[in-house]
């Protein structure tokens, strides 16, 4: 939403039909323009190199099944294009707040390193984020990750 606000042509994707109903709902009161799908992203077929950037936040997922999401997101890109990925990092299982307590969705910058061979890595590494739990701060454990095509 913030970057349709912004003026971008923006895709939104998720496998949720109650998220995308939350997210029209909200971009018609901010009266922003995105294009919203109800689609698993391991279904979803992309207009082949149609984007400058492709977001994935938070999309936890085993190993097979995140290779597979991130040579779509790469086949999705123009020429130089960005990919930007959020998400729990495997450090969070045991040094973290919150995210899935399974290790096999949980990423490390040698997976997205491999994931995204001959990209131009901008940005791979391990942070922090404060969350506030019942009046309490805890920390969970991401990582931030950016290529360029």
């Amino acid at each position: 939403m913030w970057m349709a606000a912004q003026g971008h042509e923006v895709t939104g994707i998720d496998v949720s039909p109650v998220a995308i109903e939350e997210a029209r709902s909200r971009t018609a009161a901010l009266g922003v323009a995105v294009d919203l799908i109800v689609a698993d992203v391991l279904d979803w077929e992309p207009e082949g190199e149609g984007y400058d950037l492709v977001l994935l936040s938070y999309l936890q997922l085993p190993q097979d099944d995140r290779i597979r999401a991130h040579r779509r997101a790469r086949s999705a890109l123009k020429p130089g294009g960005v990919v930007f990925l959020v998400a729990h990092h495997a450090d969070n299982l045991e040094h973290g707040y919150g995210g899935p307590q399974y290790s096999e969705v949980l990423y490390s910058g040698a997976e997205l390193t491999e994931d995204f061979a001959g990209m131009d890595i901008v940005r791979n590494e391990r942070t922090e984020r404060i969350v506030r739990v019942d009046g309490n701060d805890e920390i969970a454990v991401d990582i931030v990750f950016v290529a360029r095509a």
